[in-house]
């Protein structure tokens, strides 16, 4: 996968891991912002690059890393 396509995912989620922070008691560690993170980027690689948000992957990582999915 071109360098470039890497980076455009990984500065979509950024903004995500940084809102986390306005949620006070609900906030997720570093190392689970970390964990989401990952998590999502490899939500969007399984789904080829096409459709959905980043938005919508930071989602789902959240729901999988609590055992809802």
């Amino acid at each position: 996968m071109p360098m470039q396509r890497k980076q455009r995912a990984k500065s979509a989620i950024l903004p995500l891991v940084a809102s986390c922070d306005q949620f006070g008691p609900f906030a997720m560690t570093a190392d689970e912002q970390r964990e989401t993170a990952e998590l999502a980027f490899s939500i969007w690689l399984a789904r080829a690059f096409r459709r959905g948000s980043p938005q919508e992957d930071w989602i789902q990582a959240v729901r999988q890393r609590a055992g809802r999915q």
